[in-house]
């Protein structure tokens, strides 16, 4: 026979690592999974030839993550059109084929790729 102190007992260690049950009180912080807090505007794919988005905004320190859904191989190199500056060079080779960089600096970023010339981007770091 089961007594009621136990089954008391039992039922608020359940709620008490459960959370309760109860909604945060309204205006309350709330935390999301680690997967859900990663911004969708930090990624750029590479596909039919063109980077989508061509144009990005994102704050100073984001990392920003050039894939490929091609089966050409492409890279994402700053600077102009046929003029390298320096600042990054990553080749996204194959489909799945990903490159990042960390964007530390304010400014407008301009970038290509080098096999392909006509692809262009702009990343505004703000």
């Amino acid at each position: 026979m089961l007594r009621a102190p136990g089954i008391l007992a039992s039922a608020m260690l359940v709620l008490a690592v459960c959370g309760g049950g109860a909604a945060p009180p309204a205006g309350a912080p709330t935390t999301a999974p680690a997967a859900a807090t990663a911004a969708a505007g930090d990624a750029v794919t590479v596909q039919g030839f063109t980077f989508k988005p061509d144009t990005l905004g994102v704050p100073v320190g984001t990392t920003v993550t050039w894939t490929n859904r091609d089966s050409t191989p492409h890279t994402t190199t700053s600077g102009a059109s046929g003029t390298k500056d320096g600042k990054w060079r990553g080749d996204v080779r194959g489909s799945g084929g990903t490159f990042s960089f960390t964007f530390a600096q304010a400014g407008t970023y301009t970038y290509f790729c080098e096999l392909h010339e006509d692809m262009k981007g702009t990343i505004t770091v703000r």
